[in-house]
């Protein structure tokens, strides 16, 4: 057993195994017994010899239980875990949050299926080994693995349930590609096991957790970004066309006929090869350059926040015009964020969020992962395009 000086704050002696003890102290000081499996006792000296009895400490360890994760450390961290700040996604043009996440995060695979904007493509963190194909022919369509997404603490299932929205590219408007990357605070991805133990089997493929920016200051602060951005094709493949193309026709036809009255028929059907009176005798179509475009398009965000821990406010109004490369396709995303935050004390926290979202898409056509539906016919260069007629005689 241990004697303290109650005063000074300091050991001054320590009993015998039968519980003796001597100190030189001064009269009305106090003493402070401990002892490990007691509960300590102070005692005022009053007389020269002092007995006492101390009592048993009852002390009993509660059983734990793991219910979700708390502000450590990240050395302390032992699950995986990783951080994408919102330096790492600000000032890029983009139209959908997922192109900002590609190559950020270790064994995270992110696939753009067609490249729509505003498309919900697939994202991968555990077991991406294989991909599970369902169906067959243009019927196929991709099994979801993807990740649960976790927006302000709200749930949100990345495919809604439409496995079959990969059918059609743009028929299912990816849940990033409403949110502007302007408006994120920090990124968070779990990858192993915790993320099971957090949200249970929907975690099972991962979770993404997407926190949004919170007022922080005194004084109210406004940002306002705009972006203007542009859209080139790729270098498309190069193709014959007009008179070379006539040309290699007429040989293919002179060449390889079994009959000479084959060769005459086919000449004959298709008089846009031998009759130079045709209108389409030395027409050129571009049919690549009937489907690629170059596009101008825009990013607008507004950002008012203010405030301090115990109350703070935010309203995010942003506006997004993009146009694809390919024709028909686009994404125009209309956005409100408006938070409001209070702590009176650390036992209580109030919060009000209001989130509305508008995307207007044009899906253009064509199987997302099979390409059905575009260009299934056979179109020579020396035909007119598609929207110089409107039935052509096969």
């Amino acid at each position: 057993m241990s004697i303290v000086d109650a005063d000074l704050k300091k050991a001054i002696a320590v009993t015998d195994p039968n519980g003796n003890y001597s100190v030189t102290i001064e009269m009305n000081k106090t003493l402070l017994f401990r002892f490990i499996g007691y509960d300590d006792k102070s005692v005022k000296v009053t007389k020269a010899e002092l007995n006492l009895q101390m009592a048993t400490a009852e002390k009993f360890l509660k059983e734990s239980v793991v219910i979700g994760y708390q502000t450590r450390k990240k050395e302390t961290v032992t699950g995986a875990v990783s951080i994408i700040d919102k330096k790492d996604i600000q000032d890029v043009p983009v139209t959908n949050l997922e192109q900002l996440l590609q190559g950020k995060v270790a064994g995270m695979n992110i696939q753009n299926l067609t490249g729509a904007p505003g498309f919900g493509g697939s994202i991968a963190i555990r077991g991406i080994s294989q991909l599970t194909v369902s169906g067959s022919g243009d019927e196929a369509f991709l099994s979801s693995s993807n990740p649960l997404l976790v927006i302000d603490n709200v749930p949100i299932d990345y495919d809604g349930g439409l496995d079959q929205s990969m059918l059609q590219p743009g028929a299912a408007t990816g849940p990033l590609s409403m949110l502007p990357p302007e408006d994120i605070e920090s990124i968070e991805v779990f990858k192993d096991a915790q993320a099971a133990s957090l949200y249970g089997s929907r975690g099972a493929n991962g979770v993404i957790v997407i926190t949004t920016r919170r007022g922080n200051s005194a004084v109210p602060i406004i940002n306002l970004n705009n972006a203007v951005f542009l859209n080139t094709p790729p270098q498309l493949r190069p193709v014959w066309g007009g008179n070379l193309e006539r040309e290699f026709r007429k040989y293919t036809i002179l060449n390889h006929s079994e009959y000479d009255f084959l060769a005459k028929g086919q000449f004959g059907g298709a008089i846009f090869l031998t009759d130079s009176l045709n209108g389409f005798f030395n027409n050129s179509t571009d049919w690549q350059g009937l489907f690629y475009q170059n596009t101008v398009n825009s990013n607008h965000n507004l950002q008012i926040s203010g405030g301090n821990p115990k109350m703070n406010y935010k309203a995010n109004l942003g506006y997004q015009m993009a146009q694809g490369i390919i024709k028909n396709t686009g994404f125009n995303r209309y956005t409100a964020n408006l938070q409001l935050n209070l702590q009176p004390n650390e036992r209580l926290r109030i919060s009000g969020q209001l989130y509305a979202g508008l995307g207007q898409k044009q899906r253009g056509n064509g199987g997302g992962l099979t390409g059905n539906g575009a260009g299934d016919a056979f179109s020579s260069s020396l035909l007119p395009g598609p929207s110089h007629f409107l039935d052509f005689p096969s």
